[in-house]
């Protein structure tokens, strides 16, 4: 509940004003007694509500602080990684595809938490459907592959 706390404490409170405030020949010790316990339990709901509340945006942040970690390191570890030179790009294609599948699994582990990620979020982020080429290697599997993160990175 967002920002119910203070009203279900006010209704708390004007519930425990009401049974205090009432005179004793209008109503009768057994109902301003019920009235004030009525009136605990609502105050009480409403502090629940409010640590729980505290609790799971705690959480929420967290999701979302690891996310901005994932990203951060696409970009460090798969965008600008150091091209190497043309004779051994085929090892540099193929340790950029482990690197790339490693933090999609990564961010998948992240999406998945359906507490704080729907199921679309995370479908979003794995199904890319067409692919742009890029040209930033001159090599097809190394460009092919840089170019999901790219498209990655713009749907988080």
């Amino acid at each position: 509940m967002r920002h119910g706390e203070p009203l279900i404490g006010l209704l708390g409170l004007a519930l425990a004003l009401l049974a205090w405030l009432v005179p004793q020949d209008r109503i009768g010790y057994e109902v301003k007694f019920f009235l004030l316990g009525f009136a605990i339990a609502v105050i009480c709901l409403a502090v629940g509500l409010f640590v729980w509340g505290l609790w799971h945006s705690r959480g929420k942040q967290k999701s979302l602080d690891e996310l901005s970690e994932a990203i951060s390191r696409a970009i460090r570890d798969l965008v600008n990684k150091p091209r190497t030179e043309p004779a051994s790009m085929e090892v540099f294609a193929a340790e950029l595809a482990e690197e790339y599948t490693r933090w999609c699994e990564g961010v998948d582990r992240i999406l998945a938490n359906t507490a704080y990620f729907t199921q679309s979020e995370l479908l979003h982020f794995q199904r890319l459907g067409f692919i742009l080429p890029i040209d930033m290697t001159r090599h097809p599997g190394a460009d092919h592959t840089l170019a999901m993160p790219n498209m990655k990175l713009e749907r988080l």
